[in-house]
């Protein structure tokens, strides 16, 4: 064999094996796209399955929200409503001053004389508003009807004439009805600061 033939059978077999690794590596590199292609939508699909799970949490935790607001601010109107009228039913039952030097003893009788009055007007609010109340001015206004109640007849058995006990009474009522009105404004106000 000549040089020049076997310069001719290396040529050979090194283009033979270049173009197969070319070949080879043509391949590979197609293959890797492929792959790669594969697990970038496997990845976007895992993501995407994720995504729509946060979305369908956050939506019903928002709806969720959403009634929670809207249940809190009918209470608040209910509440704002009750609060209200308790003060003006407050104002319009509060005694008035019916000579020049009439004083606390004086209202307290003339509160002791109106306890029927006191007691139909309290009994009505409740009705009315008892379901917003709260369990402590439930409380309250159950104690205030009992003193009403109670003071009634008294009165009725004296024949309009107040006792101490029932001036007594009818100071313990004003002082717990200017706890009440307190305890439910101050529960609107503090709802309304923000």
């Amino acid at each position: 064999m000549a040089w020049g033939e076997l310069f001719d059978v290396v040529v050979a077999v090194i283009a033979s094996l270049g173009g197969a690794s070319v070949f080879i590596f043509a391949l590979s590199n197609w293959l890797g796209k492929v792959w790669a292609a594969r697990l970038m939508e496997q990845e976007r699909a895992k993501y995407g399955m994720e995504i729509e799970k946060l979305k369908s949490e956050l939506t019903l935790d928002t709806e969720a929200y959403k009634m929670k607001l809207k249940k809190s601010e009918f209470l608040f109107q209910k509440e704002f409503e009750a609060a209200s009228a308790f003060v003006a039913l407050k104002q319009k039952l509060s005694p008035k001053v019916r000579f020049p030097n009439m004083d606390y003893h004086d209202a307290c009788d003339d509160v002791a004389r109106e306890f029927s009055r006191y007691s139909r007007a309290v009994s009505e609010f409740l009705t009315i508003h008892g379901a917003v109340l709260s369990h402590e001015a439930r409380e309250l206004v159950q104690e205030i009807l009992s003193i009403t109640d109670y003071g009634k007849y008294e009165i009725a058995e004296n024949e309009g004439t107040v006792s101490n006990e029932s001036n007594n009474a009818a100071d313990t009522l004003l002082t717990k009805m200017n706890d009440l009105e307190k305890m439910l404004v101050n529960k609107v106000v503090d709802q309304s600061v923000v």
